[in-house]
């Protein structure tokens, strides 16, 4: 399953904006996140987090990757994508 899309470099993949959160966010609601998206229609994308925590860029290699490429190549994550939960270190 790709998490992307290549979005041509024009107004609108400049202006396209990825909001990132993890369900189970203590901080910041699910809801808001889904609200955010729908606000922003088609220039936003929600990229969700299956697991726990605040801050999801570093929480898993699937997290870390799709933000990567969406703020070095705007390849922007396609409406839906999730990453898998990963276990904390031990």
């Amino acid at each position: 399953m790709t998490l992307l899309r290549r979005t041509p470099r024009s107004a609108a993949a400049v202006f396209t904006g990825a909001v990132l959160l993890g369900v189970a966010d203590p901080a910041t609601g699910y809801t808001w996140a889904r609200s955010v998206e729908r606000q922003l229609g088609r220039y936003g994308v929600l990229l969700t987090y299956q697991g726990w925590g605040h801050g999801s860029y570093g929480k898993s290699p699937c997290m870390q990757r799709t933000i990567d490429n969406y703020l070095i190549a705007r390849d922007v994550a396609r409406r839906g994508s999730n990453c898998p939960a990963v276990p904390p270190a031990a």
